[in-house]
């Protein structure tokens, strides 16, 4: 897989590029032998504003190379949580190899319960999902969803993560937009890649963007990282950032809302007479953590 540092027709503002440019880019492009499916842009942004709401923005640009990719990107979906999420905005487009333009239509997107990750937890979260119209070995897809806080997850500050794309990506991009006298601390894991720094109208701007070397060779998940490796050890390249001042901070006003969750709760009875006897604070945890055990 070859590139350069040309922008490519997909570069340009979401969906504003001619199906028929994006096309012919496409078939222009050398590809590997046995590649599935190529990346041309991974495009993700995180606007931050006074209150600390976060709007997220991803965009993405395949190119579909075979029937494994074509199951893999026939259906689109995306998942918040309406508590402090407004529900998705949901975009999509399938480009043919003649340049023919097939639009996800809004009638077509479905919204429902988001699979449980546990039994015996729920939640609220939601999830939209469509299914593509005219996908097949070819096409390029491009893909977009916006998600807007309209309350931050956590008042005193959140922390995100994103996985830097692996080298199946021609172009990948990050930008992170805050308010200038916002708390925002950034942070790169398991490489090295240096943002751009912007200010404009009050808003610092960080841009980070990476393109595909001309050697870049196709790669499996598999073949990226050990499994089984400890979480304290990054993988692939990761970006964070966060948006609290200091720990000490957050810890604090977490702690003061399980306080006010426990005021009413009636557990100090339980707790007294499950210390009954207790000295030590070994003898207390214990004590404390059999009579959890129990419910």
């Amino acid at each position: 897989m070859g590139a350069d540092d040309q922008p490519r027709p997909w570069e340009k503002r979401p969906f504003e590029a001619a199906a028929k440019e994006i096309a012919e880019a496409a078939k222009s492009l050398a590809v590997d032998d046995g590649l599935s499916e190529l990346t041309l842009l991974d495009e993700r942004q995180f606007s931050i504003d006074e209150q600390g709401r976060i709007t997220q923005r991803v965009r993405r640009v395949t190119r579909v190379l075979s029937q494994e990719a074509v199951e893999e990107n026939s259906t689109v979906r995306s998942v918040w949580s309406p508590w402090h999420q407004e529900r998705p905005e949901l975009t999509a487009r399938v480009i043919t190899p003649d340049g023919a333009e097939h639009r996800l239509q809004p009638q077509d997107i479905a919204e429902q319960p988001a699979n449980q990750t546990a039994n015996n937890v729920l939640d609220d979260r939601r999830e939209v999902k469509a299914p593509l119209p005219a996908v097949k070995v070819g096409v390029v897809i491009e893909v977009q969803f916006v998600i807007r806080e309209h309350k931050p997850l956590f008042a005193k500050g959140t922390v995100r993560r994103n996985y830097w794309p692996s080298s199946n990506t021609l172009c990948a991009t990050l930008k992170i937009d805050s308010p200038a006298q916002q708390s925002v601390s950034v942070k790169v894991r398991g490489g090295a890649i240096e943002p751009r720094r912007s200010e404009q109208a009050g808003r610092v701007i960080l841009d980070f963007e990476r393109r595909a070397s001309a050697d870049a060779q196709k790669s499996k998940i598999a073949d990226e990282f050990e499994w089984l490796t400890p979480p304290d050890q990054p993988v692939w390249l990761e970006v964070q950032f966060g948006t609290g001042k200091t720990w000490q901070e957050i810890a604090t006003a977490y702690s003061e809302i399980i306080e006010r969750k426990l005021e009413n709760a009636g557990v100090k009875p339980v707790a007294d007479q499950a210390l009954a006897g207790a000295v030590s604070r070994e003898e207390k945890v214990q004590k404390l953590l059999s009579k959890v055990h129990e419910f």
